[in-house]
């Protein structure tokens, strides 16, 4: 019988941290395209290790930042984007390129409330109803397709073959938070030339966990921006590897 697959840190070959915000009434970029640059600006000051390059077009304003290492080269993530919904910064803290490296960190909450609040500043008249902490994580199953392993342990269809697909999504809210979970296979694929993939070197399981407050219609404060990322750290590290690691159906 062969040992159950375990989620666990050590397989993620990739991880990223989005925070967001939606905010009410909705953003204007083409009006507010000069505040924009003003507050993108005081960011790229304040925080060089987050923020590097601006960049705007007719419906997004967005931040980059180049990420390089010594011998394993360079890779530029956006790092926050502000759309007419509201905005979401991007915390790239594993990327596959980079194997092993450590990235960035999620900034303490005095940092994110500290840009929140530099971000009122700048667009003015905007409350927050919600806030979301998405976790992109990406485990390797290795040369083991991932395709069996989700179904055995999440579905009771019969039968897939290797190469299908399948995506799952759950949402196990209680009464104060959505807690969506989904569930991928995914294939890695080399880089034969830098536009064309070449073959399977590799597979894994994306799964993204997106948590937010289910009620909205309060301006949320700074401490309840704040309760809300806490909570969900801690769903991500209490109850979630309960749930990928649970038995497996005969």
């Amino acid at each position: 019988m062969m040992t159950p697959y375990v989620f666990k840190d050590t397989l993620i070959d990739q991880h990223i941290v989005r925070i967001a915000f939606i905010v009410m009434p909705p953003i204007e970029i083409r009006t507010e395209s000069t505040h924009l640059f003003d507050f993108g600006r005081q960011l790229k000051d304040k925080y060089p290790d987050l923020f590097e390059s601006l960049v705007e077009s007719p419906t997004e304003f967005s931040i980059r930042k180049v990420f390089t290492f010594v011998s394993k080269g360079e890779v530029e993530q956006k790092t926050i984007s502000i759309a007419q919904q509201g905005m979401e910064l991007a915390f790239p803290l594993k990327l596959s390129v980079f194997q092993d490296v450590e990235i960035s960190k999620i900034p303490d909450d005095s940092v994110i409330i500290n840009i929140v609040k530099l971000f009122k500043t700048h667009i003015r008249n905007k409350n927050i109803l919600r806030v979301g902490y998405i976790d992109e994580r990406y485990y390797s199953t290795s040369q083991e397709p991932s395709v069996h392993l989700i179904r055995n342990r999440f579905t009771h269809v019969e039968s897939m073959s290797d190469d299908g697909e399948i995506f799952l999504r759950f949402n196990l809210c209680n009464n104060d938070y959505n807690r969506v979970v989904s569930i991928e296979s995914v294939a890695k694929k080399s880089l034969s030339s830098p536009n064309q993939t070449g073959p399977i070197v590799g597979h894994g399981i994306k799964v993204v966990i997106d948590f937010n407050n289910r009620t909205v219609g309060n301006n949320l404060n700074d401490n309840e921006i704040i309760a809300i990322i806490a909570n969900a750290k801690a769903y991500i590290k209490g109850e979630l590897p309960d749930f990928l690691n649970q038995p497996e159906s005969e």
